[in-house]
């Protein structure tokens, strides 16, 4: 019985001991696994890229290289992401609302308004569009998420993002437009992720599910990869939630004014 005991223990022991060193090697085999790249993913995560830059990125018939490193392709218009939205299909742009207002660009006011327009100039039927580069896309949380905001019952509810808003509001109906002064101002951003921004919105729709055109200035480091002070637009049709985008980043949207979407010349 003594001698039964023993060697049962020590088989016991030895089946220990091959059990722990099967489950180090099976440890060492998964750390090495571990510190090797996933070239696939790798892979596939380059081959995303090259698609959304494909996507977003217009063929140019000018390229304008500035001084604050930009580069800024002009695109025939009828060529510009918007028209990658299948409701915008066959679509004839408007150049100049047709309501009977007064519309006039005051030639003096927009003389080199922004730095780009010292660079060069886009040729007629064209519009300028700041070309979007792989380090742009590489800065978004998400492929999916580059250029948009986030949802705004989140933000709302102050769970997800801190938001600080004030609004000089109107309320009324049947409006085709809206015009207004902002003063122009390169506040700054303290966290990469936080953007701040001056705008005039044209809005309808309830608070948890509207539709907006906004307009103004913007300073995002994440979007742009700087803390100047922009031009941007925003447009939305349900809230943030997954249609809209800032500027031309996703189809919607159409630009037809020369002036761009660029560093502002001036700040006060």
């Amino acid at each position: 019985m003594r001698n039964t005991y023993h060697e049962g223990k020590l088989l016991a022991m030895v089946a220990f001991a091959i059990a722990a060193a099967i489950l180090q090697s099976h440890a060492a085999i998964l750390q090495s696994h571990a510190a090797i790249p996933d070239i696939n993913n790798s892979q596939q995560l380059s081959a995303q890229i090259h698609n959304k830059l494909k996507l977003l990125n217009k063929p140019a018939l000018h390229t304008i290289y500035t001084k604050d490193g930009d580069i800024i392709d002009c695109v025939d218009i009828y060529k510009q992401p918007a028209f990658d939205h299948p409701a915008l299909k066959n679509h004839t742009i408007l150049m100049e609302p047709d309501w009977g207002v007064d519309w006039r660009m005051s030639t003096e006011h927009n003389e080199a308004f922004q730095v780009w327009q010292r660079s060069g100039s886009c040729p007629n039927g064209t519009i300028p569009i700041r070309r979007v580069r792989e380090q742009d896309l590489l800065r978004a949380n998400s492929l999916d998420s580059f250029g948009k905001k986030f949802p705004y019952e989140s933000s709302k509810l102050g769970k997800e993002v801190n938001r600080s808003t004030a609004i000089l509001y109107t309320a009324g109906f049947n409006y085709i437009g809206a015009s207004g002064q902002l003063n122009v101002w390169n506040p700054k951003v303290d966290l990469p992720s936080d953007f701040t921004a001056s705008r005039i919105w044209l809005k309808n729709g309830p608070s948890e599910r509207f539709e907006s055109v906004e307009a103004g200035w913007m300073v995002n480091p994440r979007l742009y990869g700087d803390t100047k002070t922009r031009l941007s637009v925003h447009w939305t049709v349900d809230s943030y939630q997954s249609k809209g985008c800032f500027d031309l980043t996703c189809s919607g949207f159409v630009q037809t004014w020369l002036g761009g979407l660029l560093p502002i010349e001036r700040v006060l």
